[in-house]
């Protein structure tokens, strides 16, 4: 991590019973004279939050120059990971990984259709370790009947007049989660807010829309537009620069309007005595991309979508630092569980990021193998910035794309049919085959109980998901 953390602040505490025992064995080894007596683990609160649809490249802390104070702060009084990648590209699947720690092949969950019933998931285990737990969120394919299976004690996702709008953006969600924090016990909470502000349809607030989009005088409504609306636009070259740049700036005034609203609840949290003893999470579910490749939406496996913010402060603002190692969703339950010292369950996939967090050189493989899964379409990376593109057709690879991220960030130029390309895909590929094999018996064992339900077609469809829910319509 860079600058390496303060340890002045609860260093030990954080640490899992695992590391305590190491601790222990080194001080006999040591000739202690006694041992001294561990501390107990933390009872930290766990606020999660995930803005729908959000690049980590469109906030200040990532680089981009339209300030994002709220999510700047988290990040100045904690940990930002530069390159965190999302497990899918997708909402459904997407937050499955974050809350299970497991990959999509795993979870089983590969569209956007009601939740399977896991085996466990963070709520569940933090539940059962006494946390009060509860979700609000932006309604889509997050809405209570989908998610009643996950374990939260509390659920809201809709609170306005049915089918009209179909989701709700984080100033609309806050309001329910506020008075439940109000209304809980003493327990500690573990408390997850999700919203849709930078998903489609990119109308935000007037507040920040005039601002964004008082320049442009062309005949582009995007009030009621998602994905599959803009393909015929990007067809027929009806979408050109001035609407891309439109599209765009709107993006970054949902963006902002989001970002206003978790600075106002972070002031609640801090009216209440809560933040000091809150460990809070921030990240997205996937990005978007806003008119290259000749597309609009998400559900592919470009950089634009894939790479999202994660952004980790721990109770005291203490340790602060960025982390460049890659990361990714899976990632994000074995660190909480860590950092509260619970144990992580079997079927877990990531890693705990808390040596990373602390410091410690290593603590995780630079080319560790990152997969990602949104339906059939699968993307895989290892070290070195190579990243392997490819459609599952009755579970075998096909269609093969190369990019080499390090040279061609904008995954332009497809080097799958170049002889040192089409090598580094056969390594990736193999790699890929290795690690399915590898995970295949825990798979099956840890995966979901399916359930029947339907999915909301009407509502997938107003998000910009067409057919089955699986992907958006233009791709």
């Amino acid at each position: 991590m860079r600058p390496r953390d303060d340890p002045s602040r609860a260093d030990t505490p954080r640490r899992a019973p695992a590391a305590l025992a190491a601790a222990a064995v080194l001080c006999v080894a040591g000739a202690c004279a006694r041992e001294a007596p561990a501390e107990p683990p933390p009872r930290w609160n766990v606020l999660l939050v995930s803005l729908d649809t959000c690049r980590a490249d469109r906030l200040s802390c990532y680089g981009h120059p339209r300030a994002t104070p709220a999510v700047d702060r988290l990040a100045r009084e904690g940990v930002l990971f530069r390159d965190c990648v999302a497990q899918s590209t997708i909402t459904a699947p997407s937050h499955l990984s974050i809350l299970t720690g497991q990959h999509v092949a795993r979870h089983g969950l590969g569209r956007n259709l009601p939740f399977p019933r896991p085996p466990y998931t963070l709520a569940t285990v933090l539940g059962e370790a006494g946390w009060e737990t509860a979700a609000f969120t932006g309604h889509g394919p997050l809405q209570a009947s989908s998610i009643d299976v996950l374990g939260f004690g509390t659920v809201e996702s809709w609170v306005g007049p049915p089918r009209a709008p179909l989701s709700r953006d984080l100033d609309e969600v806050l309001p329910g989660a506020v008075r439940w924090l109000d209304e809980r016990g003493d327990a500690p909470f573990f408390l997850f807010v999700h919203a849709f502000d930078p998903h489609c349809p990119y109308w935000p607030d007037e507040r920040f829309r005039e601002p964004a989009a008082a320049w442009y005088e062309g005949p582009l409504d995007p009030r009621a537009m998602c994905g599959p609306d803009f393909a015929p636009l990007l067809a027929d070259g009806t979408f050109g620069p001035d609407e891309k740049r439109l599209v765009s700036d709107l993006y970054d005034a949902e963006v902002a309007a989001a970002d206003a609203a978790l600075g106002r609840f972070l002031v609640e949290l801090d009216r209440r005595s809560l933040l000091a003893d809150t460990l809070v999470v921030f990240t997205s579910d996937h990005g978007e991309v806003l008119g290259d490749h000749g597309r609009l939406g998400h559900g592919r496996m470009y950089e634009e979508e894939l790479r999202v913010p994660l952004v980790l402060r721990f109770p005291g603002g203490r340790p602060v630092g960025v982390v460049e190692a890659p990361v990714q969703h899976v990632d994000l339950v074995p660190t909480v569980l860590s950092a509260l010292g619970l144990a992580v369950p079997d079927g877990v996939q990531g890693v705990d990021l808390m040596p990373l967090v602390r410091g410690e050189a290593g603590a995780v493989p630079a080319d560790r193998l990152r997969v990602s899964r949104t339906a059939d379409l699968v993307g895989v990376r290892g070290g070195g910035g190579e990243k392997a593109v490819f459609e599952l057709v009755d579970g075998e690879p096909t269609a093969g794309r190369l990019f080499d991220l390090a040279r061609d960030p904008g995954e332009l130029d497809d080097l799958s049919a170049t002889p040192a390309g089409r090598g580094a895909y056969d390594r990736l590929l193999a790699r890929w085959r290795d690690w399915k094999a590898a995970t295949a018996e825990a798979d099956a064992r840890w995966r979901g109980r399916p359930r029947d339900a339907a999915p909301d077609a009407e509502m997938l469809q107003a998000l910009g998901y067409a057919g089955d829910g699986g992907v958006d319509g233009e791709d």
